[in-house]
């Protein structure tokens, strides 16, 4: 056979493979819906979702009107901190106002120098002092750019404010001066405007950030109990569809109908097996995280709750999927699919708080949303997780198990109850 003859059979067998493939393939809606259509989708409703600005910080203002120059000017304050706060009230209760922030019934408070006239006249910075309870690095460094620029803008005022007053009173001093018989005998005002420092005049008040909790040392350590989450659950939720899906594939449900196993019983015995196998990869992870340098501030059983709660509603999850799965290949897509979902709809890559409303509450039909908030509340905060959150995963486990049966029952028990 000629040498153009061979290469054009050649062409010819190997673009009949490419018919092949693309028919197969527009035969399988699923698997143009789960690798093509649902990443589009997900990168679609969070580009529709994400706002570069998160919600402004709640605000409670700390300040005695009567001892600090601030009483009608609390609103020029929020006015200077711009669209980066929201005042929600006052109070001269700093106690209060802390346990308020350890609440989360506020995000920012703000408490203003007493005695600032006081200091100021010593020749100080009356300084502010911004308390915040946040973890995240990025919402922490926002929280210091936006005190630094709040009590910038604040100085700006009350310079603007000075100047004025000083410019109207103008003529008075022209009037006292001219009645003065030599320089030797200027007033105490005007000698003590003398010695003043330039600095403190131009930038009366200062601020400082405090943490409520100490936040985390470097974004990697942050990180690190999301990841723990997310790869958990991804694992979970891909052995519990699997092993269904499997046992469908290679006839072993026939075997569950002619046998005097119960639904209940599969599923309890699946969800201890998986229970213990993720709780032994979450022990490996946990100690890789602390090997890292991440330790865990708050009580351990709370960790080993929350985790626990992520594997049991994962594997619900998992299990229900399987139902929609006809095979292994469909039932990873559905798991990766999963996965995508839980990294941009979970607070995992960014606050949950930019995302618009409808959008962010994707986040919540995958457990890993309920699992970083949680560990967040643990490692971090060194308090208990939430109770809404722990309350929420095990809702979402309950859901997800219940589903896990009923698909569960079409195929193993069809006619029993």
């Amino acid at each position: 056979m000629p040498v153009e003859e061979r290469y054009t059979a050649s062409l010819i067998r190997s673009l009949a493979f490419l018919r092949k493939e693309l028919v197969t393939v527009w035969r399988q809606p699923r698997l143009m819906a789960t690798l093509v259509l649902g990443p589009f989708l997900i990168l679609l409703l969070f580009g529709l979702g994400y706002r570069e600005t998160p919600e402004p910080f709640r605000t409670l203002i700390v300040a005695d009107e009567e001892d600090v120059p601030l009483g009608s000017d609390v609103t020029d304050l929020g006015e200077s901190f711009g669209a980066g706060i929201e005042i929600v009230g006052q109070t001269d209760d700093a106690d209060a106002a802390r346990r308020s922030l350890a609440n989360r019934e506020v995000d920012l408070v703000v408490i203003a120098p007493s005695g600032s006239v006081q200091t100021l006249s010593a020749g100080e910075h009356a300084t502010f002092t911004v308390l915040h309870s946040e973890i995240d690095p990025v919402l922490t460094s926002s929280v210091h750019l936006l005190a630094r620029l709040g009590v910038d803008e604040f100085n700006r005022r009350v310079l603007i404010g000075v100047v004025e007053e000083a410019q109207s009173e103008s003529g008075e001093a022209e009037e006292v001066l001219a009645e003065l018989d030599n320089a030797e005998n200027e007033s105490e005002a005007l000698a003590r405007a003398r010695e003043a420092n330039p600095e403190i005049l131009v930038s009366p008040f200062a601020v400082e950030t405090s943490p409520l909790v100490e936040p985390p040392s470097s974004q990697a350590v942050f990180y690190a109990p999301g990841v723990l989450v997310l790869l958990v659950q991804h694992l979970a939720l891909t052995f519990a569809a699997l092993s269904l899906v499997r046992e469908r594939e290679l006839g072993i449900t026939e075997i569950y109908r002619t046998s005097p196993l119960t639904v209940r019983e599969i599923l309890t015995g699946k969800y201890l097996s998986f229970l213990v196998l993720g709780l032994l990869l979450a022990a490996a992870l946990t100690a890789t995280m602390l090997l890292l340098g991440v330790e865990i501030q708050g009580p351990v059983w709370s960790f080993t709750v929350v985790v626990a709660l992520v594997i049991l509603a994962s594997l619900g999850l998992g299990f229900a999927l399987s139902g929609l799965a006809r095979s292994d290949s469909q039932a990873v897509q559905y798991a990766m699919v999963v996965l995508l979902v839980s990294i941009f709809f979970t607070g995992f890559v960014l606050p949950l708080d930019q995302l618009t409303a409808p959008v962010r509450y994707v986040g919540y039909l995958v457990p890993g949303t309920y699992g970083i908030g949680g560990l967040h509340d643990v490692v971090f905060r060194g308090q208990m997780a939430e109770p809404a959150l722990v309350g929420g995963l095990v809702l979402y486990a309950a859901v997800t198990a219940a589903l896990a049966w009923l698909s569960l029952r079409r195929d193993v028990e069809p006619v029993r109850v």
